[in-house]
């Protein structure tokens, strides 16, 4: 069952409009659908998948994909959290709302007690954070709920029980326990001449990188809208060099993501 976000207000107090589409937004779609819409993000391949992120007005979201593109794993933390509601796939529906939640009312809310809960820190800052983790979709699935201080809902991670396993958010069965990975590491970044047009514009390249640390295939994943500047951008990245990636200590096959930008500013 793929996992889908709709954002609404509640009905007390609204809070201004995310500056997000969260509308529309799945577990199993490719990030390109994210990246038409909300304009290029910041993207990083980690030892866990790719992490495309978004800024805004405050607001992040993240979306860690597989190697495919396809979202495995979806972050939110919205700066202004009070009575924003995350409506979850669910039979029957079930929300959780940013800002005004105890650990007994998101019990209720989502008609389920956690499957754990316990004390740790944002991701990000480090702050002290109560967390709860629930199970959904026939256990595949599942969401994580991170309070403030002030016991207030402030971040929610949702998506693919095993990427959430591999990021360190929920914990993995012995059995499902996977050797340990290391992304590849960029050393030298290719150059390329800026080629003769007008246009500006942000090519995503999807780079096979072997276990010499060398490429040996690199393509567009998201267009940059001028077929010169995609062009440019292929011929760039074939021109970097990587530390490899490692399964269990031993170099192996991979693939990066690579956000190559275009400014009329810009000298390559």
């Amino acid at each position: 069952m793929p996992l889908v976000l709709a954002v609404a207000a509640t009905a007390s107090t609204p809070p201004p409009a995310s500056p997000f589409a969260y509308q529309g937004l799945r577990l199993g779609d490719s990030v390109a659908k994210m990246i038409a819409r909300e304009g290029p993000p910041n993207v990083n391949t980690t030892d866990v998948g790719h992490v495309w992120s978004w800024d805004k007005g405050g607001d992040r979201i993240r979306l860690t994909t597989d190697d495919d593109g396809v979202v495995r794993m979806i972050d939110i933390l919205p700066a202004q959290s009070d009575h924003l509601a995350l409506k979850l796939p669910a039979v029957p529906s079930r929300t959780v709302t940013f800002g005004t939640l105890t650990a007994d009312a998101s019990d209720t809310q989502l008609g389920m007690t956690a499957d754990f809960s316990g004390s740790g820190n944002f991701p990000d800052s480090g702050a002290k954070a109560e967390f709860r983790a629930y199970r959904l979709a026939g256990n595949e699935d599942a969401v994580l709920l991170f309070d403030d201080q002030s016991k207030r809902l402030a971040e929610v991670f949702y998506g693919d029980r095993q990427f959430l396993a591999r990021s360190g958010l929920l914990p993995a069965a012995p059995e499902n326990a996977a050797p340990r990975y290391s992304a590849p590491v960029l050393q030298h970044e290719g150059n390329a001449d800026y080629p003769p047009t007008i246009r500006e514009g942000d090519a995503f390249l999807r780079v096979s990188v072997d276990k010499r640390g060398t490429v040996a295939n690199a393509e567009i994943f998201v267009t940059s809208g001028d077929p010169q500047l995609d062009r440019a951008a292929i011929v760039s990245a074939k021109h970097d060099v990587f530390t490899p990636a490692s399964l269990a200590g031993t170099p192996v096959d991979a693939v990066v993501f690579v956000r190559q930008e275009f400014r009329q500013s810009q000298t390559h």
